[in-house]
């Protein structure tokens, strides 16, 4: 009696999917990021002012809190490329420091409330009943306030500061991530691969943690790259409110905020910043779409 070969393309047929290898999945989806031109562009955009800031103290041409008084609002020249401020500081140093602080403040801060939000969710929507109840009633009266007025809030009740500013916009998004994850760890529940996991007795611990969560991260990597960029714009608003890193620390919008009363007199003191925030944050909006259309299924 012969026997019949088949092939991987047959049994993916016979189970209604072609199985591919995690390697194989993750160079198609390396290869179609890379068709996304704006996508590369905005990630080497990122690394570049991540590089930037990293080496601030080697690159930045001056100390970013030195003071001369004989430089006072300057414009660009060779002494400075950026011009000076109020207080004849470099504005490309203190640009390159506050990419210290602002890219930092968006990277802790998400990181933190993508893992927070994401074990949270993750648990509520498998678990359901009232835990899932009782986290959700939570999630919308927080995310029923935008997210810079709940940052407010919470930094009303914690004062300001560079570290109340983390925690202030951490408390904002972890409401989303919970939301986020919420949702697809109740789609996740009932498929085939729960259910298989559950009928040869896998605990619902067990269940959760090796085969929920990891299904999670997708949209989760994606919702985190794109509230990157929005974690620094609200950063830079409150260090423009003075709520944020407070003086002699260089940060983004507190630069825009001392500038703002020369804006005729020295525009450039507050337009490279403000420059440096808006190309940050289109990066990571660009970076961010591209791995929503890269990771999904139903993408070529």
């Amino acid at each position: 009696m012969k026997t019949r070969q088949v092939s991987p393309e047959m049994a993916g047929e016979n189970t209604g999917r072609l199985e591919i290898s995690p390697v194989a999945g993750r160079k198609r989806a390396w290869k179609r990021f890379r068709r996304n031109n704006l996508a590369v562009g905005g990630l080497a955009a990122i690394a570049v002012f991540a590089l930037a800031a990293t080496l601030a103290p080697v690159v930045a041409p001056a100390d970013p809190n030195e003071i001369d008084l004989e430089a006072v609002l300057e414009g660009p020249s060779g002494k400075h490329l950026l011009g000076s401020d109020d207080l004849g500081r470099d504005v490309l140093s203190r640009i390159l420091y506050g990419g210290r602080t602002s890219l930092a403040l968006g990277l802790v801060v998400v990181t933190t409330a993508a893992t927070t939000g994401t074990v949270v969710g993750a648990v509520a929507g498998f678990f359901g009943a009232r835990t899932d109840a009782i986290i959700t009633a939570l999630t919308d009266i927080a995310i029923a306030f935008p997210a810079f007025l709940l940052a407010l809030l919470v930094l009303s009740i914690l004062g300001p500061g560079l570290f109340q500013a983390m925690i202030a916009v951490g408390v904002a998004y972890v409401p989303r991530f919970i939301r986020l994850a919420r949702a697809s760890a109740l789609g996740l529940r009932e498929l085939e691969f729960v259910l298989s996991a559950r009928a040869v007795g896998a605990g619902d611990w067990r269940i959760l943690r090796a085969h929920v969560l990891p299904n999670v991260l997708g949209p989760v990597v994606v919702q985190a790259t794109l509230l990157s960029g929005s974690a620094i714009l609200i950063a830079a608003s409150l260090g423009f409110l003075g709520l944020g890193a407070q003086p002699p620390v260089a940060e983004w919008g507190s630069m825009i905020s001392d500038a703002r009363q020369y804006l005729r007199q020295a525009p450039h003191a507050s337009a490279f910043p403000g420059l440096a925030i808006v190309l940050v944050v289109l990066a990571m909006n660009l970076v961010g779409d591209a791995l929503r259309d890269t990771l999904d299924v139903r993408s070529g």
